[in-house]
């Protein structure tokens, strides 16, 4: 009897620990379709912390399938529904380069929620998606480059193309690869990729609806000297108080 006492408050204790877990395991996971050369460029650490915060945010597996870049749609759509086998996914991200993919996925899995990240070519119904808030970058950048440049409370033109804008050869690039790839020099960098979107993408996927969302920006800032241009930054972009 003193044994049987002893022991419940461990199988007590041990349920209580384990039900979270094994409720994160039942439960659909979230599908995102990407292939080996993208994450491969995109930092494969970044994008493992990327699927970790969305898990974490949602509490369910966040599922990577990886498909050929070549990927016809029926395969790419073929990969996702073998990665919703079972319980089915929670949702399920495609990038917009795999669109068709995901057009062919939505045809034979209607139920399931579904999001494409990027600017797609055409609307997918009952289809979620993340566009780009080019305007909203576009400005954002424009007021790093006028702090790059030594002209704080102002706004400079910046080209959408990663051009040098500052005299002292800083730049703006807008790209999803890894900043550890870049020329040094970087001000700024601009992430639109699914990744960068990824939170936004389960949510626009489970409401079914478009959404715009502005870019990622990792400011890759080294050494001493670009402590106070940094310091300026964080403070331009802070909100205001009246």
């Amino acid at each position: 009897m003193k044994y049987a006492r002893a022991i419940s408050p461990a199988i007590i204790l041990a349920a209580c620990l384990l039900s979270p877990l094994l409720a994160f395991l039942y439960r659909a996971p979230v599908v995102v379709v990407s292939d080996a050369a993208f994450e491969s460029l995109y930092g494969e650490g970044r994008a493992a912390a990327a699927r970790a915060f969305l898990s974490s945010a949602v509490c369910r597996r966040v599922v990577l399938v990886l498909v050929s870049e070549q990927a016809a749609p029926e395969s790419a759509a073929d990969a996702a529904a073998a990665a919703s086998a079972g319980r089915g996914a929670a949702a399920v991200v495609f990038p917009s380069r795999y669109e068709s993919g995901a057009a062919v996925f939505a045809s034979r899995n209607p139920l399931i929620p579904l999001a494409i990240v990027g600017d797609p070519r055409r609307s997918i119904s009952g289809a979620g998606a993340v566009v780009p808030d080019r305007a909203a970058d576009l400005r954002l950048a424009g007021r790093i480059a006028a702090i790059a440049a030594g002209r704080e409370g102002s706004v400079l033109p910046v080209e959408e193309t990663g051009v040098p804008a500052a005299p002292n050869g800083r730049y703006i690039a807008f790209t999803w690869l890894d900043p550890a790839l870049l020329p040094k020099g970087a001000a700024a960098v601009f992430d639109d990729s699914v990744y960068a979107s990824l939170y936004a993408a389960y949510r626009a996927a489970r409401a079914r609806k478009s959404v715009s969302a502005e870019s990622r920006v990792f400011m890759p800032f080294g050494g001493k000297e670009f402590l106070d241009e940094y310091l300026l930054i964080q403070g331009a972009l802070a909100p205001r108080r009246h």
